[in-house]
């Protein structure tokens, strides 16, 4: 799939992977795994633990040559509790020695009542080899400042 495709999926659990244009992503109900592509992809998991993997697609681009995706119905809560946790898989990424997430992902508020995850594939702070660079937004995930802690803990973001 190189276009800008509307991929939407049924009420089980499904794979769904998008292609290299700016693709709309519905994965319905179920616990889906998708995986993103190399466009600015909007996505929506519906109910379920539905999990984002980011694939490594350009070693040599700031985000391992994957676009900036939109995530629609993200919703926070604890794995291990919450049926409808949904999670981020960006450990394909990173080419750092270090151990905490947190040296690799950032968040902000963009002033709209979303988050912006940025990612810094080396995971270090004089960015020799890669800056931070936008990756993903959580639209209507207000930022707070203990989102990434949280995101973390909850087992959310790996």
């Amino acid at each position: 799939m190189d276009g800008n495709d509307i991929i939407k999926s049924g009420s089980g659990d499904d794979l769904i992977r998008g292609g290299n244009g700016d693709d709309v992503i519905d994965a319905g109900a179920g616990d889906d795994l998708i995986i993103a592509g190399a466009g600015n992809d909007q996505i929506s998991g519906g109910a379920g633990h539905d999990l984002l993997i980011f694939e490594l697609l350009e070693s040599f681009d700031a985000t391992g040559g994957n676009g900036i995706d939109t995530w629609t119905d993200f919703h926070v809560g604890d794995v291990k509790t919450d049926a409808d946790a949904d999670m981020i898989n960006i450990s394909a990424l990173l080419s750092g020695s270090s151990t905490d997430l947190k040296d690799y992902i950032s968040v902000k508020d963009d002033g709209q009542g979303n988050t912006i995850l940025s990612i810094d594939r080396d995971g270090s702070a004089d960015n020799t080899t890669y800056n931070p660079t936008e990756l993903l937004v959580l639209q209507g995930v207000t930022k707070t400042d203990e989102l990434l802690d949280q995101l973390i803990n909850n087992g959310q973001l790996f």
